[in-house]
């Protein structure tokens, strides 16, 4: 099957919350960072998967990472490797994730990100961050740009 992969516009909000809404993924904040989420979506213009980055000062916050059952890895890989440059190219510093899926630490641990204790307080004031922290066996990932 064939993928397209392009970052998110304004156009793609309305879309993109209902993706997000049907995988039981908060869309609050969407708008404000729409141009950093990257998006797979099949031939109809469907989405397969997304992730953004949420930024706060010098530090990023990888969320929303949505995948439908018809994603392949390699996909998803190149959907991170996008994010990444996606942070730099806006000159951040560093990238979280927080995932409770401990099957994925090796994934990230491929692309560079290593599990840490904390995150930057201007993180904490993003309510995201908060959210995704209230689940069970909550891992904090960070990598250096």
């Amino acid at each position: 099957m064939t993928w397209k992969i392009r970052n998110a516009n304004k156009e793609d909000l309305a879309k993109l919350e209902r993706f997000l809404t049907e995988a039981g993924v908060s869309s609050e904040g969407l708008g404000d960072y729409i141009e950093n989420f990257s998006l797979i979506e099949d031939q109809q213009g469907e989405l397969v998967a997304c992730l953004g980055v949420e930024t706060v000062d010098k530090a990023g916050l990888l969320r929303s990472f949505v995948v439908s059952p018809q994603a392949i890895k390699p996909d998803l890989m190149f959907l991170f490797k996008r994010a990444i440059l996606t942070a730099k190219s806006q000159r951040l510093e560093e990238l979280y994730l927080v995932t409770n899926k401990r099957s994925a630490i090796p994934l990230f641990d491929s692309l560079g990100f290593e599990i840490v204790n904390e995150v930057p307080d201007s993180l904490h004031e993003r309510n995201h961050l908060n959210q995704v922290l209230t689940v069970d066996n909550s891992t904090i990932m960070k990598i250096i740009l």
